[in-house]
């Protein structure tokens, strides 16, 4: 798989794959509006855990809910193409 960024259907997909050849999959979940090296490190021991890490994110709409002024920075877009570049092996970020 060359594409680490990918929708729902495709992570279901992708999922059933790797259950159905054995493989454990650990599951982050947030907003990683500010990506940070304490994310990073959450995301290199939660990958000890398992065979695949699969990041996802909390979607703009929810984000722009809070009742603070200026939520968000950075849109899911920018957000999950962030996470894609962590150099993790198998690191899926669902946008």
């Amino acid at each position: 798989m060359k594409r680490k960024i990918v929708t729902l259907e495709e992570l279901s997909k992708i999922s059933e794959e790797y259950k159905k050849n054995g493989k454990s999959i650990v599951h982050c979940h947030g907003s990683y509006d500010v990506l940070h090296t304490g994310h990073i490190h959450h995301f290199k021991a939660a990958k000890t855990q398992g065979d695949i890490l699969v990041v996802t994110l909390t979607a703009d709409r929810y984000i722009d809910t809070c009742s603070i002024r200026r939520c968000r920075l950075y849109n899911s877009y920018r957000r999950s193409n962030r996470i894609a570049c962590n150099r993790g092996n198998k690191t899926f970020s669902l946008c």
